[in-house]
């Protein structure tokens, strides 16, 4: 983070953000209604594309965070199968006494 946003809460800078984003969409309107995104191309096109893409930002965080989120329980799922294999395996003389006969019949 560069040091305007060093300390500063997320919440915060969502709110600053918003607030820039309210400025520049006000900027494209007042641009629309007299008409200066003719006169001035270049300057609207810039506009739109800084809401473009901070709206565009903003998506791919929460994809990403999605994602992470997905692997962590993948991961998890993974990991407590693993314990389960284990336990056999740890436990393998228990489960060597076992018929497997019997259970086969029980289930």
């Amino acid at each position: 983070m560069d040091d305007e946003n060093s300390g500063v809460s997320p919440s915060c800078m969502a709110r600053r953000n918003q607030a820039k984003m309210e400025i520049a969409s006000g900027l494209a309107q007042k641009m629309v209604e007299k008409n200066k995104h003719i006169v001035y191309p270049l300057v609207y096109s810039l506009v739109k594309l800084s809401l473009i893409l901070s709206v565009a930002i903003v998506l791919l965080k929460e994809s990403f965070l999605y994602e992470s989120y997905q692997a962590s329980l993948r991961n998890q799922m993974g990991d407590e199968f693993m314990n389960e294999c284990l336990v056999t395996y740890i436990e393998r003389d228990v489960f060597k006494s076992v018929n497997v006969e019997k259970i086969m019949l029980q289930f």
